[in-house]
């Protein structure tokens, strides 16, 4: 694993009623946004909860270094109960190569997300020297 000198939370204020509201957790997310009833909303629920990234126009980057064929772009799909959401984790951290990783969020009707284990997408040739801390 490789570790920065960078933390990351991921922290909402939402404005309901005349109310401010923090949302720093995937339960008070669920409180006030389920039920997640289309593909549009389980999309960007789940980049809200996870803070991975959608990733499109993949062929603008030029001779990617590919680690699974294929590579898909972004995407939602509708599953019993709930929807796929294709994401990206593209946290740079140390010396390069930064390799881009997919995911697939589970988005229930009711809130709750299921992570799968990331996958070695792609990473950029142009920044294989870059470090980052």
């Amino acid at each position: 694993t490789k570790k920065c000198m960078r933390t990351q939370f991921i922290r909402y204020l939402v404005r309901i009623d005349e109310q401010t509201l923090l949302v720093d957790s995937i339960e008070e997310m669920a409180k006030i946004f389920a039920p997640i009833d289309t593909a549009d909303e389980a999309f960007s629920y789940a980049i809200a909860g996870t803070g991975y990234a959608a990733l499109f126009d993949l062929e603008t980057i030029k001779k990617p270094t590919l680690y699974s064929d294929p590579v898909e772009e972004s995407f939602v799909e509708e599953v019993n109960g709930g929807y796929i959401v294709h994401l990206f984790d593209s946290y740079l951290c140390g010396c390069g190569p930064h390799i881009t990783q997919s995911v697939a969020v589970t988005v229930r009707k009711d809130g709750t997300l299921q992570i799968s284990e990331p996958v070695d997408a792609f990473s950029d040739p142009q920044n294989d020297d870059l470090c980052v801390d």
